[in-house]
């Protein structure tokens, strides 16, 4: 059954991407005074574009694929690019190549004598290049991608210095027309997820009793929530609101229980050791329950945080860093989401065992809400492992099918 809805779900969600990729949505009902103001406002901000006294750089750079995808997109010609093992559109097939995306170092690019790199912090070396770049008198900018405003500023910077209004109408404008006609639809829904869901207003926002009157710790009762894990070969990892995906399920109306700056992972390395060694912590007694904030009781509780002395790990100081970490993640999760979203990077066929392992030595992974409720959804890679760009509402629409028509 489960297979047959998810066919269902993705023949839904294919007929919209591809029978209804238009252009901008009309967002603006029946009423011809609100339309007429948003095309003036659409037409001063081509005319923007169009008369910009940004100048075109000659000779751009760019150190990754997003990078260049980013900067074609606004068409604008490219110097020089990283070498990449995926393709990217619209290059002429004359750029001089560089290094591999990810290592390529300041001496490589000095070499070229660029006016403008484009790079962003996916580069293990990004700090030191925009440093001896800048130092050099070298334009460099940044184009890290976590959230739609990111993407749309970015295009709108590059559109006015090639002085491409077509491109900025298309891979912008449209862009966000349909994005907000989908975050519209979400709003609508949501009272229905919400009632779906038992979610109740909550009376008494300082129900905590902390000074300023919020709530600490936990979430208030009526929002839909949710976390998102990226499974690949180096581990699994809860994605905190630097992800891209976890910034469009944010503007679908849902909230992020992981407020982490940076994601809260696990290796796969000496799995089995620290499994044992958590496991052990938890049973001995020196787990603590996250009953208040997950909202479940009893023996079958959400999953809890084991507080690893160190004595069953001995000297071995990785498998205690390796336990700690799978501790982390189990009291990161056991905030008890909604929904669960779940992106395997590389092969999910290759990884699902070892993410099934990791979940089977949580203690009450299987009461999660989002277990329970069949809410723990696997997203396809194609669509979440790379940004969207110009496409953006196509992996918001695959969301949104999936948590508000699905759910």
């Amino acid at each position: 059954m489960k297979k047959i809805v998810a066919l269902l779900l993705t023949a839904a969600v294919l007929m919209s991407f591809y029978g209804c990729r238009g252009g901008r949505e009309d967002m603006t009902g029946d009423d011809s005074s609100v339309e007429s103001g948003a095309r003036s406002e659409e037409k001063a901000a081509l005319d923007e574009v169009r008369k910009s006294d940004l100048a075109c750089p000659d000779k751009t750079v760019a150190l990754t694929e997003e990078a260049a995808r980013l900067w074609l997109l606004a068409g604008g010609k490219l110097y020089a690019v990283c070498d990449s093992e995926n393709e990217i559109s619209g290059l002429s097939g004359n750029e001089k190549k560089l290094g591999k995306s990810g290592v390529v170092n300041a001496e490589e690019v000095l070499k070229l004598s660029p006016d403008h790199v484009l790079l962003d912090d996916s580069l293990p070396n990004a700090k030191e290049l925009k440093e001896a770049l800048s130092n050099a008198g070298i334009r460099c900018e940044d184009t890290t991608i976590t959230s739609f405003d990111d993407y749309f500023s970015t295009i709108k910077n590059f559109c006015m210095m090639t002085k491409n209004a077509e491109a900025y109408e298309k891979a912008a404008l449209n862009v966000r027309g349909r994005r907000t006609a989908i975050m519209r639809n979400a709003a609508n829904e949501m009272p229905d997820l919400k009632l779906s869901l038992g979610k109740k207003k909550s009376k008494e926002s300082g129900a905590s009793g902390t000074a300023d009157g919020k709530e600490s710790g936990t979430e208030r009762s009526d929002n839909v929530t949710f976390e998102l894990i990226r499974v690949s070969a180096d581990g699994a990892a809860i994605a905190s609101n630097n992800d891209w995906v976890c910034s469009m399920l944010e503007d679908l109306g849902l909230v992020n229980l992981c407020a982490e700056e940076e994601p809260v992972a696990v290796t796969w390395k000496n799995a089995e050791k620290s499994r044992t060694t958590a496991s052990h912590a938890a049973e001995s007694g020196t787990a603590e329950s996250s009953n208040t904030e997950s909202g479940l009781s009893g023996e079958e509780s959400a999953p809890s945080e084991a507080q690893n002395t160190g004595t069953e790990s001995g000297a071995n100081g990785e498998q205690v860093s390796s336990a700690n970490d799978r501790e982390a993640f189990a009291k990161e999760i056991g905030k008890n989401p909604d929904f669960i979203f779940v992106i395997y990077c590389e092969s999910e066929k290759q990884y699902r065992k070892e993410f099934e392992e990791l979940t089977d030595s949580i203690r009450g992974w299987n009461s999660l809400k989002a277990v329970k409720s069949n809410h723990m959804i696997t997203l396809p890679k194609e669509s979440f492992c790379t940004l969207p760009n110009d496409a953006w509402d196509l992996p918001m629409e695959y969301l949104y099918q999936s948590i508000f028509l699905m759910g």
